[in-house]
């Protein structure tokens, strides 16, 4: 870099480039403006859901956050969404197939990926009957501490209204859990308990 009048400064390195600037052999420096940078073509971004889901409950589609980004959700059943994190609810069959999601932070080259979705029918009063039985949360609502209980191995996630990742833990055969959210804000969230064979939606309210 110049220095003031009648002042001359030497580089200390020569010949290298590093994070667009380069230092030629001779001294002479030159910087690529941030715009020209770009992701590698073909970068993927993270892509995940609750899938897979009954019809009539709420999917839940999440996308990695990209600083700046400017989201695009397209799927099936003319799904389409510019938000991040978006939710359908009262799911139907139609909406099962794949999702895909495409990301543009300014003038760098856009990121996406797809997702697979399936939505199960679920109708049968036998077995809803025993998803009743089998999986229970209590209160609710509450005030933010609220039981899981099962009577079958279960995972269990606690997302919020947009689908963010609350919570993730682990439920032992007729056994319970307790989800503490007295520290979130208030509002909607979503429960769902997944075992070997199924995956249960509940939602519970935070007061």
């Amino acid at each position: 870099f110049g220095g003031g009048a009648g002042q001359t400064n030497s580089p200390v390195m020569t010949g290298f480039t590093y994070e667009g600037a380069t230092w030629g052999a001779n001294g002479q420096f030159t910087v690529i403006p941030l715009t020209s940078l770009s992701y590698p073509a073909g970068s993927i971004v993270t892509l995940t859901s609750n899938s897979p889901v009954c019809s009539g409950n709420t999917l839940l589609l999440a996308c990695a956050a990209i600083t700046g980004g400017t989201y695009a959700w397209s799927g099936p059943n003319s799904f389409s969404s510019a938000i991040q994190n978006p939710t359908i609810t009262n799911v139907t069959l139609p909406s099962s197939g794949i999702y895909t999601t495409s990301i543009i932070a300014g003038t760098c080259a856009a990121v996406s990926n797809t997702l697979a979705v399936t939505v199960n029918a679920c109708t049968g009063i036998a077995e809803l009957n025993k998803d009743i039985e089998n999986y229970s949360v209590f209160p609710n609502p509450s005030q933010g501490n609220f039981t899981v209980k099962a009577n079958v191995g279960s995972e269990i996630r606690v997302y919020n209204a947009i689908g963010e990742l609350m919570l993730i833990t682990e439920i032992a055969m007729n056994d319970q859990c307790k989800i503490n959210l007295s520290n979130k804000s208030n509002g909607i969230y979503f429960v769902t308990i997944k075992d070997e064979t199924k995956l249960v939606t509940k939602k519970i309210i935070k007061e």
